[in-house]
């Protein structure tokens, strides 16, 4: 195996465990794990998963049994269809149940993020990259939530680097994209703030 062998197959490595839907399953889990109270309990984690990891997984295996979806950019546009499902489901939930700001903040960020991409990609016609988006959108949240550590900071600076690499190593999309996509994901962030806050306000 050549030394760019080893590097593209690093790559789609990294471009694996870097799926948003498995990013956002780190960053529940850390969340949950480190402070339980801030989710409200366990259901409401459980139902984080099924929301926001399992719903944006389902596209992939879903292609299997699609034959119209089959094809990286077919596949790539079932994966944001049943994300964006399953964020629509978050969000409902978040609100009708009334769950911890911590996790409407959330929700509210994959939700907003999720038609960020799609008005990227399919209205401007430019591909911002969801691996990007879910990567940092992950990172602002960890830092937003915990207290700024230099570890935090290393782990949070190598998965954003990795996708960035990983994608321009394997052409999936440019430093641009990259960009994009990783300003999706903190404007929506901001916005999900905003919103949480605008809804504290209406419901006192």
């Amino acid at each position: 195996m050549t030394r760019n062998e080893y590097a593209l197959r690093v790559a789609k490595f990294f471009r694996i465990i870097t799926l948003a839907p498995v990013v956002a399953f780190f960053l529940v889990s850390k969340l949950f794990f480190g402070d339980p109270a801030c989710f409200g309990g366990t259901k409401n984690y459980v139902f984080s998963i099924i929301f926001i990891v399992i719903f944006p997984l389902l596209g992939y295996p879903l292609q299997l049994i699609m034959p119209k979806f089959k094809g990286r950019e077919n596949q790539r546009n079932l994966a944001i269809l049943t994300a964006i499902i399953g964020y629509i489901f978050a969000v409902l939930y978040g609100f009708l149940f009334r769950v911890p700001k911590l996790l409407i903040i959330i929700f509210l960020t994959y939700f907003i993020s999720g038609f960020g991409i799609i008005v990227s990609n399919k209205i401007f016609r430019i591909k911002a990259s969801g691996h990007a988006c879910g990567a940092v959108g992950s990172a602002v949240m960890c830092v937003y939530v915990s207290e700024i550590s230099p570890m935090l900071c290393i782990i949070n600076f190598c998965l954003i680097s990795a996708v960035f690499w990983s994608s321009l190593k394997l052409a999936r999309h440019n430093i641009w994209q990259l960009f994009l996509g990783s300003m999706v994901s903190v404007s929506s962030f901001l916005i999900s703030i905003k919103i949480q806050i605008l809804s504290n306000f209406l419901s006192t």
